[in-house]
């Protein structure tokens, strides 16, 4: 199955949000840059995910003509730092992602039908989160309370605003 996307949507508050304010902060122009272009890979490589190693942080430093390696990896250590991108995902599978990235996914997908997130990547629907209904438990009721409000607060006259037939020009 094709999981690449051929563009993705960037929200017009992108430079307003705290996250990417304080990697601006602490990396300037370039940790914009970076950012925009780990969105770039993720939606164009995998769809979701972007596999995370040496040799991406190598390609993306060769690309962007930084002067080194590190200075991505640093970038991409704070943005896993300000929650840009899952950091638990990050350390357990290698793989930049997060629940924004892939609710995109899902958005930009929507007409090619059903869309798979593998599920242990999956930040927007975690099975093992979901609770079991028993059916031997007793449902829980809520009990009902009448309001009475008293008739003198509700007006259901509407009388018509007067307006002078010309307004002061002065």
């Amino acid at each position: 199955k094709n999981r690449l996307l051929y563009y993705f949507p960037l929200d017009v508050d992108f430079m307003r949000n705290r996250k990417v304010r304080r990697i601006n902060r602490k990396h300037g122009a370039l940790g914009i840059i970076v950012i925009i272009e780990l969105y770039s890979r993720i939606y164009h490589e995998n769809g979701y995910y972007l596999s995370w190693d040496e040799d991406t942080c190598f390609d993306i430093y060769e690309e962007l003509n930084t002067e080194n390696p590190e200075q991505i990896q640093a970038i991409v250590d704070s943005c896993l730092q300000v929650g840009l991108f899952h950091a638990a995902l990050y350390e357990a599978q290698h793989v930049l992602t997060s629940n924004g990235v892939q609710r995109r996914y899902k958005a930009c997908c929507a007409r090619r039908g059903s869309v798979q997130i593998s599920p242990e990547l999956n930040l927007i629907e975690c099975p093992q989160e979901k609770k079991e209904v028993n059916p031997t438990e007793a449902p829980v009721q809520a009990s009902e309370k009448t309001v009475e409000v008293p008739a003198t607060s509700i007006s259901t006259e509407i009388s018509p605003m007067e307006m002078p037939e010309s307004f002061p020009t002065e």
